[in-house]
């Protein structure tokens, strides 16, 4: 599956058709043979190539949850996830022609469960994890590509904070969450034009019971035509919108809206590859917080021409 990535190529360069490899957690090219455990691949390059390009896009991180509190209060919504970082390298394939080589698939992390529980904090968003290629039975200090996954999932929406995901660093950083508010519509996720981006803060409730949108998902610039790849949720508990799934980068998930009368909104998931997921609304005593939204997986991706 390419996504239309195939134009990338160069059009029949050096006397041969270009070729695109997807390699996805459970899916990948015909010859490739499964690892061990999800997402792990193996796989021989194939001849008559004259450069290989590797590209590696690492999970991102998962959007915490939204905090469930009493009345005339500060209740924080949950961060935003960061986004997995890319990294992209290329090489002659007169080094490489023959050899085998192993692929790990990134995963996107957990978004945090909505809080059940009344006076309670919410739950942190998990870190996805890394994407690689390295030389079959090597260690990590010989990757031949690698996209480094989000430093770390949304934060728990408190009574005090809803800290956003840390970005994460490699060839091309990823893109930091957008943290909560109980002042205003909570931020967006920082978009990023050469990884994906990060999710939308969870809406908060201030101590006079306003209630706030959650944050825009972060978009992909300057790839799309959108503000941002996804709509906060509308205080009051609107879910965060559902960003396009662009394919060559992922959007980021937006926030949930907070509520001062029912339940938070869901933050969403970020979109596929490595998008951030969106944090959830915070809720009055009495009725759940929204949850954070899932990360979205990573990818591996082998050009040949």
């Amino acid at each position: 599956m390419n996504d239309g990535l195939l134009p990338l190529l160069p059009p029949r360069a050096y006397g041969v058709e270009p070729l695109l490899l997807e390699f996805r957690r459970t899916s990948a090219p015909p010859n490739a043979q499964a690892g061990s455990t999800v997402g792990t691949w193996n796989y021989v390059l194939p001849s008559g190539y004259r450069f290989v390009r590797f590209e590696c896009i690492g999970g991102g991180s998962g959007g915490g949850s939204g905090r469930r509190g009493a009345a005339n209060n500060n209740r924080f919504g949950g961060g935003g996830g960061g986004s997995g970082s890319r990294g992209d390298v290329t090489f002659q394939t007169s080094i490489l022609t023959g050899l085998a080589i192993n692929i790990q698939v990134g995963a996107g992390g957990a978004g945090g469960a909505a809080q059940t529980a009344d006076t309670s904090d919410g739950n942190a968003g998990t870190a996805g994890t890394n994407s690689f290629v390295r030389y079959a039975a090597e260690t990590s200090s010989n990757n031949l590509c690698i996209g480094i996954a989000a430093g770390s999932g949304g934060g728990a929406g408190t009574g005090t904070a809803g800290t956003a995901g840390s970005q994460s660093f490699g060839q091309f950083a990823g893109s930091a969450g957008g943290a909560s508010s109980v002042s205003a519509t909570s931020a967006a996720g920082a978009e990023s034009a050469n990884s994906a981006s990060g999710g939308g803060g969870g809406g908060g409730i201030d101590s006079s019971n306003t209630q706030r949108a959650g944050g825009a998902g972060g978009r992909i610039s300057p790839y799309s035509n959108t503000t941002f790849g996804s709509t906060g949720g509308t205080a009051g508990g609107g879910a965060g919108g559902t960003p396009v799934n662009y394919g060559f980068l992922g959007h980021g998930g937006a926030g949930g809206g907070g509520n001062a009368s029912g339940a938070g909104g869901d933050g969403s998931a970020g979109a596929f590859p490595g998008g951030g997921g969106g944090g959830g609304g915070a809720s009055v005593n009495g009725f759940n917080s929204g949850a954070g939204g899932n990360g979205g997986d990573g990818v591996v991706r082998i050009y040949l021409w």
